[in-house]
């Protein structure tokens, strides 16, 4: 597949070596290149077992594997490796190895010829015939599954009925088809002259036993219970992990409202125990008493209507009952299908703890929310448009999700993620006023509404917490505001964006597609040994402002010009300002700007009112100065064998000054030009982005400065949050005021 994708163009090859938990060394390699549509794709091409990790070894085992399949060295158009020096080197490393070889190999001389017949000899064996074959069967079996889940429209009665299938014949075969697959075999060896070995002889064990040690196996014993049965139970327990008892009965319960299955055998007491098992939390004790009473009524007014018998989905369900007015009968079966279409269609993953890198390991378990701000300009029934959003997002991410496997989990610990599929937190709410209105004059309190709750305990860390968090709230005008926020201890604000990006993309049925990597936590792996939650606690009060600016060159001087502001007004404590540097442009090689996770370096500048060069250019000098210091060779420094302890020394130096009480501690973040006015979901772009605060006994969002994109214009919004005494002098401040509006309206910046 990726050999044909691949054709005969040029690839780039990435490669990475580790040790495994058995201590043999494994080589992974990547291979970037241009389809024919002209995307670039990256594609994961093999694992290999090395004997050591000597250059000369590394090529052998690279050149082996492209010869297999084959694809010639002379196509090597790049090189990407580890900082590691078995990697890396201008003469002795396998870069350089590999670039001297080329025109050799281009010529045709005898390492080809010597990788081919050793792939040769291995394919032409039994054994190799044998694996072939079983994964020929098993992917034959579980194919249909595959696709039915990987279909974006969600279709749990065809569903059910293939998992149950897949697990049937799986068990079938195991229990029935040895005899004949192993004469296919047999046979498929006999007609190419592939040596058949006399199964009733002993097996050998590979390894460190003699080869003249008696076993009581025979290899008919091996092949039948080591590599037929041992294969078909692992696809077996991955399904029935997948599939437990609770989520088959919650898609056979969810099935009830699928018009494929109600319409001959609708049974109310099962969307009753749904509700009661499933959803208790979103139902009163008075509404599933009425729910009960609903569905009698829908087994009688909307299962026998005609038009009802067109219906194929649960998503022409929730539509249907939107445009014939059914809602206001059927208001709580509404809601269940709602429920149900937020669940996910398919997370398969190959690991169910998804590991932190070692910057995500120090995060604390907290949430920050964006809210987009949507018109409505479409002329039908608001009631039909809020039906018509309220589908379009739900399949949407889910669909989204199936990418973004880890933010369907939850917060295992501090170093992973349990990949679940639990699905994300979503819920909708209704908002008794018109979008304009609220956009007159927003008050920050009822912002606060708009976001989703977070029942937190202090600063410990929310273990079992959701990593995505989701709110859709409709206005009575048909408008709506999607707050999304996602756990920090996995995102920041680039990954917070790129999911975003990924779920409009899928939104509006872009041909371009946003594709997440999570390479990141491979590059700079988790170490237990690392502080957890190393930051340093400031309460105080909160306000905003925003001001207007010209291009992402005037940000620097832009938060110049706050920090000095705040600094002139607090005359008394000198003041640090911590700025977040995204390294994904800065490793090297870079790392894809869609890298998930927190792909950020803290550093940091200070300012005394007695002391320092207030003067905007002197300021900018010291930011430039602290940024400049992330630098590539610093962050390669934390990829190396003692990369943890000067992590560790880093963060150190940091809390030394953050922990000084004689100074103020700032926190500063950009947004800018990360695409957050851009969000379109298919309704176009929105008119009004805002941040908030959440979890507000976790004093991480105060003393901070957040710069944000107008979507009005070419401006910044620019939020900060501080003591209320700070606040009340630094909004006088003339300064600030002779080009900053303080707290205008949205609809005042847009006209």
């Amino acid at each position: 597949m990726i050999c044909e994708e691949i054709g005969g163009g040029k690839f780039c090859l990435l490669v990475d070596e580790a040790r495994d938990e058995s201590h043999k060394e494994q080589m992974l390699i990547v291979l970037r290149f241009v389809n024919k549509d002209g995307f670039i794709i990256e594609r994961f091409f093999g694992l290999v077992h090395v004997p050591d990790t000597t250059a000369q070894t590394l090529k052998n085992a690279i050149y082996s594997v492209l010869s297999r399949n084959n694809l010639e060295v002379k196509s090597i158009r790049g090189q990407g490796y580890d900082g590691a020096s078995n990697m890396r080197g201008q003469f002795k490393g396998l870069q350089s190895l590999i670039s001297n070889d080329c025109p050799i190999i281009e010529e045709g001389t005898g390492s080809i010829k010597g990788d081919a017949d050793s792939a040769f000899e291995t394919i032409t064996t039994f054994e190799f015939v044998f694996v072939l074959h079983l994964e020929k069967e098993i992917m034959e079996i579980t194919d249909l599954l595959c696709q039915a889940l990987q279909r974006q429209s969600q279709d749990i009665c065809n569903a059910l009925m293939l998992v149950a299938s897949t697990k049937t014949l799986l068990q079938k075969m195991k229990d029935e088809r040895w005899d004949d697959f192993l004469s296919l075999v047999k046979s498929f060896c006999q007609v190419r002259n592939i040596d058949i070995p006399d199964l009733s002889s002993s097996y050998f064990t590979r390894g460190a036993r003699a080869r003249r040690e008696h076993s009581d196996h025979t290899l008919e014993h091996h092949y039948r219970v080591d590599i037929f049965y041992e294969s078909i139970n692992c696809q077996l327990m991955e399904l029935n992990h997948r599939f437990n008892d609770s989520s088959m009965e919650l898609l056979q319960l969810s099935a009830n409202l699928n018009p494929k299955s109600a319409i001959d055998n609708f049974r109310a007491n099962d969307i009753c125990q749904l509700v009661e098992k499933f959803y208790p939390k979103d139902f009163s004790e008075q509404e599933k008493l009425v729910l009960n009473v609903q569905l009698q009524h829908y087994d009688i007014d909307v299962i026998n209507h005609p038009d009802y018998k067109l219906l194929t989905s649960i998503s022409d369900l929730c539509q249907w009952l939107i445009k014939t007015g059914r809602t206001s009968n059927s208001d709580l079966i509404y809601r269940v299908a709602s429920l149900i279409l937020i669940l996910p269609v398919s997370t398969a993953t190959t690991e169910r703890y998804f590991k932190l890198s070692m910057f995500d390991q120090i995060q604390l378990s907290i949430y920050y929310p964006f809210t987009f701000f949507y018109p409505n300009y479409n002329d039908k029934n608001v009631e039909e448009v809020i039906s018509e959003r309220s589908n379009h997002l739900k399949e949407s991410l889910s669909e989204t999700l199936t990418q973004f496997y880890p933010f369907a989990g939850k917060v295992a610990s501090e170093l992973h993620i349990d990949c679940n599929d639990d699905g994300v937190y979503f819920v909708e709410t209704r908002v008794d006023d018109r979008l304009e209105n609220v956009l007159k004059k927003p008050d920050n309190k009822f912002l606060q509404r708009l976001i989703p709750v977070v029942d937190s305990s202090g600063n410990h860390q929310l273990l079992g917490s959701y990593i995505t968090m989701v709110q859709v709230n409709f206005f009575n005008c048909g408008g709506v505001a999607v707050t999304v926020q996602h756990n920090h201890k996995i995102a920041d604000g680039a990954s917070h964006m790129t999911f975003l990006k990924a779920w409009a993309s899928i939104a509006r049925r872009d041909p371009i597609s946003v594709n997440p990597s999570f390479v990141a936590s491979s590059m700079f792996p988790q170490n237990p040994q690392l502080p957890s939650a190393p930051y340093i606690p400031i309460w105080s009060s909160r306000t905003k402002h925003r001001s207007k600016g010209q291009s992402a060159d005037y940000l620097l001087y832009l938060l110049c010009l706050i920090w000095r502001c705040i600094t002139m007004e607090t005359q008394s404590k000198p003041s640090v300002l911590h700025i977040p540097v995204n390294i994904r442009p800065r490793c090297s090689p870079p790392l894809p700007e869609t890298s998930i996770g927190n792909t950020l370096f803290g550093t940091f500048a200070g300012l005394n009112p007695e002391t320092s060069d207030l003067g905007l250019a002197s300021i900018a000098a010291q930011l430039k100065d602290a940024v400049a210091n992330v630098t590539s060779e610093s962050i390669e420094e934390l990829r190396g064998e003692d990369g943890h302890v000067r992590f560790v020394e880093g963060l150190r130096n940091s809390m030394e000054s953050f922990s000084d009480f004689g100074r103020e501690y700032y926190l500063s973040t950009s947004m800018c030009n990360s695409g957050t006015k851009d969000a379109d979901f298919g309704w176009g772009k929105p008119v009004w982005v805002c941040t908030g605060n959440v979890n507000e006994d976790i004093p991480i969002f105060m003393n901070r400065i957040i710069m944000v994109d107008s979507c009005s214009n070419d401006g910044i919004e620019v939020w900060v949050t501080l003591e209320k005494q700070v606040v009340d002098d630094v909004q006088c401040n003339r300064e600030l005021l002779s080009f900053a509006s303080l707290d205008p309206s949205p609809l005042y910046l847009k006209s």
